[in-house]
């Protein structure tokens, strides 16, 4: 029988191995590892906790001041949740024996579609209030599995902001914080809504799909300005003299031609211009292509039928 000395060695070797363990999960290993690499670590993780809660019993040592159990934890809950975000499937909970530490799994974790962030900012409020909806307001989760789920969503400079955070419940909170001061700028995202239209690429002849993308990227970024509190319903001159600049000469000249010029142009009036053009552009491209056939048609049958011999059929010399 092993004396305490050498239990108590072995305690503490076991707790080095889950520590080891619960570094090797890093977010590089997680993102690239087989569903049967990360079910051999759950069944790893699973016997290491085993043994050093059978070593407790055994020394009679329920005071450890350094427990494994948090690692253990952390182990398990992103192990689990790697499992069901990247396959669909989680692993049976974990049962060891000894003693009245056994550990359940009693949440099984929701299977969440979110667009990563990388760190754009037009896109951290669509991105934060998506992850607010879907993960921070549901009870069910504790906080360091909303922070694996973060730490999933993210990539590059948003990464890289809170890569080094441990992976605890504690910094959940802190991650939010550090994204919130990088990205959550008014002024910022107004700058680049506004750089956005500026830079929209000129159209240098008429072209229904450069229209149309003209109009909704437009659209879009002024509504946005919108919701972001910015006074656009008095940016009617400004708006369309900015856009009038990116359409072609033809669709330009005819849009100053068929205007009220004793009235302020507006924005409404301008798209509205823009997508009657568009349709216009479409049904006439379309009766092009029509046009074109029945011409083709044409010709066919009158290749089938004229150059061929009227009494024999045999097709006329060229």
């Amino acid at each position: 029988m092993a004396s305490d000395n050498e239990l108590f060695n072995r305690r503490k070797y076991v707790k080095g191995t889950m520590t080891r363990l619960r570094n090797s999960l890093t977010s590089e290993f997680l993102a690239s590892a087989s569903e049967q690499m990360l079910r051999t670590k759950q069944e790893h993780a699973q016997s290491i906790f085993k043994e050093y809660i059978d070593l407790t019993v055994q020394v009679n040592d329920d005071h450890d001041p350094t427990p494994v159990e948090e690692a253990y934890f952390v182990c398990m809950d992103l192990l689990r949740t790697t499992l069901q975000s990247r396959f669909g499937t989680t692993a049976a909970a974990a049962k060891p024996s000894g003693g009245s530490n056994n550990v359940t799994s009693k949440l099984k974790l929701p299977d969440i579609q979110i667009p990563p962030f990388d760190g754009k900012y037009l896109e951290y409020k669509p991105f934060i209030e998506l992850f607010t909806a879907l993960v921070h307001n549901d009870s069910n989760i504790v906080d360091i599995q909303k922070f694996v789920y973060l730490r999933g969503f993210l990539k590059g400079e948003a990464f890289d902001l809170i890569n080094n955070l441990p992976i605890q419940g504690s910094s959940y909170s802190e991650a939010l914080t550090i994204l919130r001061d990088r990205y959550d700028n008014s002024h910022k995202i107004v700058f680049e809504h506004i750089s956005k239209l500026l830079d929209l690429a000129s159209i240098l002849r008429p072209n229904v799909t450069m229209l149309r993308n003209l109009i909704s990227v437009a659209k879009q970024h002024v509504a946005a300005l919108k919701n972001l509190n910015e006074p656009v319903d008095k940016w009617d001159s400004i708006l369309v003299c900015i856009l009038s600049r990116k359409l072609d000469p033809v669709t330009n000249r005819a849009y100053c031609l068929d205007r009220n010029s004793s009235q302020s142009p507006t924005f409404t009036d301008f798209i509205k211009y823009l997508e009657t053009r568009a349709l216009a552009l479409e049904n006439s491209s379309n009766n092009d292509v029509i046009g074109a056939r029945k011409v083709q048609a044409t010709a066919a049958v009158t290749n089938n039928h004229v150059a061929k011999c009227y009494y024999c059929g045999v097709a006329a010399p060229a």
